[in-house]
């Protein structure tokens, strides 16, 4: 009986290579996207790793205001933390329009101005001041008996050498 040369037949050599070469192009994208993922990851744990070593020294640490009893209001009784003044400024970049401002703006009572007044790309700025966070921490790390190597080496063990600073908008103003 003769076998059919047909149905013996199997891939070829250049079948296989291409093959081969499709599986390997798949393989590199992924592995690339690994390692994008794993990137990522990491600096995330870095910052993770920042805000747990540094906020609960900083929030212990931070501003407090107390009622003035001779009728001042709250004031601000200590700010344990360096800070610097600074500003942010907020820009709304393709808006434009019109608007009808209060009559006076301290007596909202007394209604809207007749003529309206345009506007093109909006912005405000807001009056911050930046409290630099790694001072507690280094602080805090002295009081506990660390050795200036001790330290150094736990801020880049912990924090990857990644700056978190509080702000505070002192635009805002204290209520009572």
């Amino acid at each position: 009986m003769k076998k059919n040369k047909k149905s013996l037949k199997g891939m070829t050599l250049i079948e296989v290579l291409v093959s081969l070469a499709v599986f390997a192009m798949l393989s590199a994208i992924l592995l690339g996207y690994g390692a994008y993922v794993d990137k990522t990851s990491r600096a995330t744990r870095v910052m993770k790793n920042k805000v747990v070593e540094e906020a609960h020294y900083a929030s212990s640490r931070s501003k407090e205001y107390t009622y003035d009893s001779d009728g001042d209001g709250y004031k601000e009784s200590s700010a344990p933390l360096d800070s610097v003044a600074g500003e942010i400024v907020i820009t709304m970049n393709g808006y434009s329009g019109e608007y009808l401002p209060f009559k006076d703006p301290a007596d909202h009572s007394k209604g809207y101005a007749d003529t309206p007044v345009s506007y093109s790309d909006p912005s405000s700025t807001l009056d911050i001041e930046v409290y630099d966070t790694s001072k507690a921490y280094e602080e805090y790390l002295r009081s506990k008996g660390y050795t200036d190597a001790e330290i150094a080496a736990s801020k880049d063990e912990a924090n990857g050498k990644i700056d978190i600073n509080f702000i505070d908008d002192t635009s805002l103003s204290v209520r009572h």
